[in-house]
């Protein structure tokens, strides 16, 4: 499909996680402490309208979870997903009939 012609977001790739390491120590070297806690300060006002004291599915009859084979199809839905509190993965490749998604 050429370039000028309307299809797919170009920014719907993502970064491959499957061999991320978590629990890596991150330390805050030659950071303030007083500039430290207002960059947390910052965070908090800016993602307080996120807080959520109870759940959206606690009293919906069906809960809906999205799985999709390509990573990058997760980042491509993911907005409409966001909208609608739907949770979305990627639950491509190998699993055991016994997996679930949780």
């Amino acid at each position: 499909m050429p370039r000028r012609c309307p299809g797919l977001p170009l920014d719907i790739t993502c970064r491959d996680e499957k061999r991320e390491f978590y629990g890596v120590e991150q330390v805050d070297e030659g950071i303030d402490p007083r500039e430290f806690a207002e960059i947390q300060l910052a965070y908090v006002y800016r993602t307080a309208d996120q807080y959520l004291p109870f759940s959206f599915w606690k009293d919906q009859k069906h809960y809906v979870q999205m799985l999709v084979e390509k990573i990058d199809l997760r980042e491509l839905f993911r907005p409409v997903c966001d909208e609608f509190r739907v949770p979305i993965a990627n639950y491509g490749g190998w699993g055991t009939f016994t997996s679930e998604p949780t």
